[in-house]
């Protein structure tokens, strides 16, 4: 086993990037499958990182407001974004006897 003397700054920084890493996994797969907003619909690519949403307005030309807009109707009402980010539809009434 190594002691602490023995590790080289090489060494150091590989555990260091690793611990980082493996924190921002761990966090990203609690918020999005047992936090508290895991409860709400919508795609989990969308509610982890903001790569959907970049590939929407960068590489697609901006459709990111249409994406959401075809999100609303796929999965309803209200629907969660990149990371604790949600969006509610307003544009249909909210006054009918429907469930949300």
């Amino acid at each position: 086993m190594l002691s602490l003397v023995e590790c080289t700054n090489r060494d150091l920084i590989l555990v260091l990037t690793a611990g980082i890493s493996l924190a921002f996994v761990g966090s990203t797969i609690y918020s999005v499958y047992f936090g508290r907003l895991a409860k709400f619909p919508g795609p989990k690519l969308a509610a982890a990182t903001l790569c959907y949403e970049f590939y929407y307005d960068i590489v697609c030309d901006g459709r990111y407001s249409w994406k959401i807009r075809e999100l609303h109707k796929q999965y309803g009402v209200l629907i969660i974004r990149p990371i604790v980010n949600m969006t509610i539809d307003l544009v249909r009434p909210h006054y009918s006897n429907q469930p949300l």
